[in-house]
């Protein structure tokens, strides 16, 4: 586990609304387990939070993780992307169409696979190579433009 490696000084730190009708005591159990962990002093539960403040946590973190069983396109993966942020994202298909660089994928199914993958990037911290978000836009934008026809 990673709390018992002394070595690592690391937070992560949760952001987002706390509450689902789909599981109402999932955010409740979460807690529970951290705290009867001994965790408390590596985790924080922040909930929902101003979007300024969410971009600021964001662009000052040593990676972004992105923990989705299912998601849509993200909006976290892209705001990491504008931000040059290095990413640990869970291995679903939207997110391997989403992120062609700077990421390190997880089997959302395998807690392990999670703390491997944390491991493994707090010892090497990969470099992040220098991308131009404009750049991608841009080619979204000419891509999109060939398939469409104008009157």
């Amino acid at each position: 586990m990673l709390k018992e490696n002394h070595s690592l000084d690391f937070e992560v730190v949760f952001t987002g609304k706390e509450f689902d009708f789909r599981s109402p005591d999932y955010t409740t159990h979460l807690k529970n387990y951290v705290e009867q962990n001994g965790l408390s002093p590596y985790v924080k539960f922040l909930g929902f939070i101003d979007r300024k403040e969410q971009l600021q946590l964001m662009n000052h973190a040593l990676a972004i993780i992105q923990p989705s069983l299912f998601e849509g396109w993200s909006t976290v993966v892209e705001d990491a992307k504008a931000m040059n942020q290095f990413l640990l994202v869970s291995d679903i298909p939207v997110h391997r169409e989403q992120l062609k660089q700077q990421a390190y994928f997880f089997n959302p199914q395998e807690s392990q696979d999670l703390i491997n993958l944390l491991l493994r990037y707090l010892d090497e911290m990969p470099t992040k190579q220098g991308q131009s978000y404009h750049v991608s836009i841009e080619q979204f934008a000419r891509n999109f433009l060939s398939i469409i026809r104008f009157k």
